[in-house]
Order: C-alpha cells, then structure tokens, then sequence
C-alpha cells in the first residue's frame, strides 16, 4: 500500500527485550503498509536494547519508518507506554509488546479495516499462540454482548494481546484525556482497553495479524514464584480498579467490587501454594472481608495455619517474607 496514507504509530514500550528485538524490528520492516512511525521506549534496560535499536535505526529510517528512540530510568511498562502515546502523531494506533511480533499485512488489513467501518472507534484481530514444544494455536476474541461482558472479561480472563488491537487516535483522545494513563506496575493494557471498550465500538477481524509468544516461568511453582504472582495479581488490580474509577460513569465502579474479591480469591489460593502459615493466614482474612469464603476454603486455612493441623500432617515450617 503505498501513497498518501493516514499515517500509523507503533508504540512500543521495552524493558531488557534485547533477545527478541530482532524478530519484533524485522515483523515492523516487513509491514505491507508503508506510513508508519515507530515510538520506543526503552524502560532503563540493562541488556543491550539500546544497542539493538540503534542497529535496526538506519534499516528503519531506509524503509521509510520514522523511529523515535526514548529512553527513560526504570519506572514500569506503564510509564513507559504513558510517556510514548504522548510522542505518537498518527492517526491511527498500535501498541505491541516488543517480543512478539506483527503480520507482514497486519497494520495495512487494519487501516483499512477502520477506514471502511467509519463507526468503529477501533479493531482486534485474530492472534495465532506460540508455545515451546507445542502446536500453533489461534486466539479469536469473542464479540461481546455488551460493555459490562466486555470489561468483565477482559479484566477476569486477562487476555489483551495488545498487538491485536488498533485504535483511531481521535477516539483515545476523547477517552483519555491528555493520553494520560495509570502508571502503576504491573501491565499497561486494561488502562487503553477497559476505557474503549466501555466508550467504543469495536469492529471484528478474522484474520490472523499478530503472533504471541507464549513463555513458561521457571520459577512459577517456587515459593518465590508465588509471592511474586501474589504481587502481580495485587498490581493488576489495583491497573483495573484505579482504571475503572477514571472512568465517570457509576455503572463502571459498580465492577469494582467483584475485581476485587476475584483477586482477592486468588491471591489466597496462591499463599497457599507457599505453605506458609504467616501469608496464608493474611490472604484468608482479606478473602474473608472481601467474599463468602467456602468450606474448602476454610479447611485450607485450618490446615495451614493451625499449629495442631501442621504438626499432625508433618508441613514444614517456612520463612516465607514478601518481596
């Protein structure tokens, strides 16, 4: 596609992503469609990412892709893609996480995807999954029935995939007032995607225009794992709920609430996991306060929180301190 086009910014936010930025700058250069700037920013990597953007610069700038490098000290993805949606001057938006990649047709089929459904604020494709040792799979978002199913499932199933989504920046303005989003860590999607699609009107591509890179975490089934999840599942709450309350609609903090017994819920599964009577005693209060607990629950609880129940059933002791 070539011409005078509506020019499209790339958005990216990075932090020590030099192991993958080769396949996400070569998925950029291979775009079909040809205006496009790219806004990085580098969130106070200590790998080499520097030096990876500086090697793809001239192949960009070659391509016709005007990169803006910004480099920041480490404060979050979500400060990081805050400070870039600042910077982008297009009329069109995508944010993708820089270890994935795009489709070589990816932006163009989205361009003009939104140019011929003008009531559409913004589109998601389809997402093709990738795992180690395992097959391929496709990722079709479901077309909600409604905000409230739309927000609900986005924030309780966790599934963004960012590089999926393209959003007409006229639309982000008006939903996001001076682009300013919440920068707490801990993810930088639900502060775009709860506010569009509560506002917006989405459009539905079939087409597979994203690749997600799927990663294990080796130390997910650690004690150290778990405190850190705990810690994940506090920030990703806290990126919903404080989303939701900048939203000025009453119907939207009547959500708040069943977030937070979700997480609430789950962060108590996850102490237990620890087997650490100090962290599962806390998870359960909280859980207790926010939420009906259940039979099992409260078994759980007694098991490892009770001297008795520990001995008896020979759980070690552990020294378990959150991060």
């Amino acid at each position: 596609m070539e011409g005078n086009n509506p020019l499209v910014s790339i958005v990216t936010p990075c932090y020590n992503g030099e192991p993958f930025l080769d396949r996400f700058f070569q998925s950029v250069m291979d775009q079909t469609y040809t205006d496009i700037e790219l806004v990085f920013v580098n969130d106070g990597s200590s790998d080499n990412t520097e030096g990876k953007v500086r090697l793809w610069s001239e192949k960009l700038e070659g391509r016709g892709i005007r990169l803006q490098y910004l480099y920041q000290e480490n404060a979050g993805q979500a400060a990081a893609l805050n400070r870039g949606l600042k910077e982008a001057r297009g009329q069109f938006l995508v944010w993708p996480d820089s270890d994935d990649k795009l489709t070589a047709d990816s932006i163009e089929k989205k361009v003009r995807f939104l140019q011929e459904q003008p009531d559409c604020d913004f589109c998601v494709s389809a997402v093709e999954c990738r795992e180690e040792n395992k097959a391929p799979w496709v990722f079709r978002r479901k077309k909600y029935r409604s905000r409230e199913e739309a927000i609900r499932l986005l924030i309780f199933d966790k599934v963004m995939l960012p590089g999926s989504f393209m959003v007409r920046m006229d639309f982000l303005d008006r939903i996001l007032p001076g682009r300013e989003i919440y920068t707490g860590r801990g993810g930088q999607n639900p502060q775009i995607l709860l506010p569009a699609f509560w506002y917006g009107k989405a459009g539905y591509l079939e087409d597979v225009l994203y690749i997600y890179y799927v990663r294990a975490d080796s130390h997910s089934h650690s004690q150290t794992g778990s405190l850190r999840t705990i810690r994940q599942l506090q920030n990703y709450e806290n990126i919903c709920t404080e989303t939701l309350r900048r939203i000025p609609d009453p119907r939207a903090h009547e959500i708040i609430p069943d977030i937070h017994r979700c997480y609430a819920r789950q962060r108590f599964g996850t102490a237990v996991d620890t087997m650490n009577a100090e962290l599962i005693g806390k998870y359960y209060r909280e859980l207790a306060e926010a939420d009906k607990t259940t039979f099992h629950e409260k078994m759980l609880a007694l098991k490892y929180t009770n001297p008795v129940c520990r001995a008896v059933l020979g759980i070690r002791s552990t020294e378990a301190a959150e991060e």
